[in-house]
This record gives C-alpha cells, structure tokens and sequence, in this order.
C-alpha cells in the first residue's frame, strides 16, 4: 500500500511547510510544539472537522503511530479519537 501523506522521495510526512528533510521537519515540529500552537484547536475549512490537540497525550501517540507504521491502525484510531470533532459538536 502506498500512503498518500508520505513523499514518496523522501519517505517524509507531507507538510504545509513543504520540508523534505525529515531532521528539518522534526526541527520544525519542535518549535510547534514548544509554542504552544500544538495544543490549539484548528478549524479545517469546509471539512466540517476540528482537531484538539490538546486531547492528545504525547506518549500514547508515539505508540500508536509506531503500532501503525506496523500494520496496527486500531491504537492511532482510538488515541486520536478525542482529538478529532465534528464541526457541529464544537
């Protein structure tokens, strides 16, 4: 299977910053984080979705999201669950 949210190149996450270098990417995602913006509510236009970050516990994530890079979606599903809100529920 072929994910369509990873450069294909790179094997690097797909990003609005366009980063290809997967160090700059976790560079970039770093200082996300240490601002703060991560725990942000983001409003996605027209998807009728928002995403709470704050929901997100950070240990769990990286479990879940290594269970899915082998295979095992189910963790990634439930851990992101909370974050994830139907624009008519916020």
């Amino acid at each position: 299977m072929i994910d369509p949210y990873v450069d294909r190149e790179t094997g690097v996450l797909c990003n609005r910053l366009g980063l290809t270098d997967a160090a700059a990417l976790q560079g970039a995602e770093t200082i996300v984080d240490a601002s703060g913006c991560a725990n942000a509510q983001l409003s996605l236009p027209g998807a009728g979705w928002f995403l709470d970050w704050s929901q997100l516990d950070p240990e769990a994530n990286v479990a879940a999201s290594v269970a899915a890079m082998n295979g095992n979606y189910a963790p990634l599903e439930r851990v992101l669950g909370p974050v994830v809100i139907a624009r008519h529920e916020a």
